[in-house]
């Protein structure tokens, strides 16, 4: 069995909206020509014929009339359009005009060689509605200077009397079509035995149309029975949509990418829901921004190509006017990593954000425009997640001095703050020693060392650390390994941070960029699902030899690429002898 994978069929709200019936509907109703009720008045009763004429929104007709032969059907009082052309259906030539009519709507908005809806179309109404239907569906056709237009069938005005549309039209009944104004282009990624092809369509649609793709030539390509057909047209930039049509194995094996939308401090509840790409390995897309209003993004499109590793962006939003609490403005590439080094949670007693002074003494303050900023005993913290250092509390883009993307904790950036200050709107900031200022929001900094008493401590810091004489950390005495678990015999603070004491009597370092309470998940062996190259460098640019599939590697240890780089969060790498191969589960699995 075949599927349409959900999730990638609108670039700018990944959506699908159900509804009965292979047609388009109006961008203005989604009500069903099925339900419509329109009564027959008592003075066109016993009427013989009628004409359908398809016209625009001002009432232009669009296309050539279609007479109705209604034989021995009797117009009687209470009948409706519906319930009229119902029983043409049954009498005589049993031709469907409302299918007709759906048929037209389709076909009518395609917009190149490549047609969406042809032959597919044609037989299903020939094989369900009969070859009379479908001749009078081909017989409906565009006059000629409104070609290469698009329209779609309305039902919203189809709700009136039919005595009130007969009499008044001299026994025409005019039928309601909406003109789109967006060509968009449709592409059917299709997987046949492990091998990829696209196919691309041209077709006219309007925003927040829902068109139905089951007897479309897309669905024809697999010759499958999908079962998810419904494509939501929204608001993209460049009007591409993409559609997959698969094997359930082949869906299960595609790669995911994922988009975190991040809303200022005090109005996470706006942030729109976390969004999952589906995709393979020679995939690409462009994912518009939900428009939020009052708020602006850092990245109006965000681009996905899947032949590279990057797999998590984010996507972060700023008040549009007034001073703005959050992180967004600048694209940084490399965006975030899944992977979280150790499982490590911060479990300080303390709220980052709500940390009293502890200067002794010192009441020295300086004034910004608007803001007061209280020096403070210098302390350390480190970025939780993608953030800016900023020239004023008042954060704006142009104040902007540097960004941060979100790294894990061994990379994570550290800031020495020397005050504490309110921007003009009361949000929380912290002046560092350069003089530049960040959040202090703990949702995006925290402390920099652990201030719980623990039994034992787990090394995450790839390059391990050393335990030394005293709690200056002076006399370096050994080293300790990443993975290796120590024995604490108590806490200890050294001008505000924190030491431990070992069992042993020794001194370690509380940062939390170099051991964990929690003990992390340690992998000690990999089995290549593909062929894997050894590098001799954690970024991967020098390669030194290569595992064939199959193979089994030692693993020693973690770690994450670009550690020295502020702008990209890096991916996870695992130590092996002679070098680091990659962690991505595409191409190693843990072995046991």
């Amino acid at each position: 069995m075949k599927k349409w994978v959900k999730g990638i069929l609108a670039l700018s709200i990944i959506a699908g909206i159900g509804f009965g019936g292979n047609y388009l509907w109006s961008k203005t109703n989604h009500s069903r020509l099925d339900d419509s009720s329109i009564e027959a008045d008592a003075d066109v009763e016993g009427a013989s014929s009628l004409t359908l004429q398809p016209v625009d929104e001002n009432g232009k007709d669009i296309t050539n009339p279609i007479p109705v032969v209604l034989g021995n059907v009797k117009i009687e009082s209470g009948d409706t359009y519906k319930s009229v052309l119902d029983k043409v259906s049954s009498d005589g030539e049993q031709i469907n005009y409302l299918e007709a009519l759906k048929h037209f709507s389709l076909v009518n908005n395609n917009s190149g060689e490549a047609e969406l809806y042809a032959g597919v179309l044609n037989d299903h109404v020939k094989d369900k509605y009969g070859e009379n239907t479908l001749n009078v569906a081909k017989g409906i056709t565009l006059i000629e200077n409104l070609k290469g237009n698009g329209y779609t069938l309305n039902s919203d005005a189809l709700n009136l009397k039919l005595g009130d549309q007969i009499t008044e039209n001299n026994g025409v009944l005019k039928v309601p079509f909406t003109k789109n104004d967006i060509k968009a282009k449709i592409t059917a990624h299709i997987e046949v035995q492990g091998t990829y092809h696209t196919q691309s369509y041209d077709y006219w649609v309007s925003k927040d149309q829902v068109i139905d793709l089951e007897y479309s030539q897309a669905n024809n390509e697999m010759n499958s029975s999908l079962s998810n057909t419904k494509l939501k047209i929204g608001s993209s930039s460049n009007h591409e949509y993409d559609v997959f049509n698969m094997s359930e194995d082949a869906l299960e094996k595609l790669e995911k990418a994922t988009i975190e939308y991040i809303m200022p401090e005090g109005h996470e509840s706006k942030a729109p829901d976390k969004l999952e790409v589906p995709g393979y390995p020679k995939f690409q897309c462009k994912i518009d921004s939900p428009v939020i209003e009052g708020y602006v993004t850092d990245q109006k499109i965000v681009e996905i190509d899947f032949k590279k590793e990057q797999r998590d962006f984010q996507v972060v939003y700023t008040e549009e006017k007034g001073d703005n609490t959050g992180t967004g403005g600048e694209t940084v590439t490399g965006g975030g990593s899944s992977d979280v080094d150790s499982g490590d949670k911060d479990t300080d007693t303390n709220v980052d954000n709500d940390e009293k002074s502890t200067n002794t003494g010192n009441n020295n303050t300086t004034t910004n425009t608007n803001n007061v900023t209280k020096s403070v005993t210098p302390f350390k913290v480190y970025g939780k997640q993608k953030l800016y250092r900023y020239s004023h509390a008042n954060f704006t883009n142009k104040r902007r001095v540097q960004a941060h993307a979100k790294k894990v904790k061994a990379h994570a950036p550290v800031f020495t703050v020397v005050g504490k200050t309110t921007a003009s709107n009361g949000a929380a900031r912290y002046k560092l020693s350069d003089g530049t200022h960040i959040t202090a929001s703990s949702k995006y900094v925290g402390k920099l060392y652990w201030n719980g008493s623990y039994k034992k401590l787990h090394v995450t810091n790839p390059k391990g650390i050393n335990t030394y004489k005293t709690n200056a950390l002076s006399g370096k005495v050994k080293h300790v390994k990443q993975g290796s678990t120590v024995a604490v015999k108590q806490i200890s603070k050294k001008n505000g941070m924190t030491r431990y004491q070992l069992a042993n009597g020794k001194y370690i370092s509380g940062s939390k960029k170099l051991v964990s309470p929690t003990k992390p998940k340690q992998v000690k062996k990999v089995k290549a699902k593909t062929t894997v190259r050894l590098y001799k460098d954690v970024d991967l640019k020098k390669v030194v030899k290569t595992y064939k599939k199959g193979s089994v590697i030692n693993v020693k240890g973690w770690d994450h690429s670009h550690g020295n780089v502020h702008h990209v969060s890096g991916y996870k790498r695992y130590k092996v002898a002679g070098g680091y191969i990659t962690a991505n589960s595409k191409y190693v699995k843990i072995a046991q």
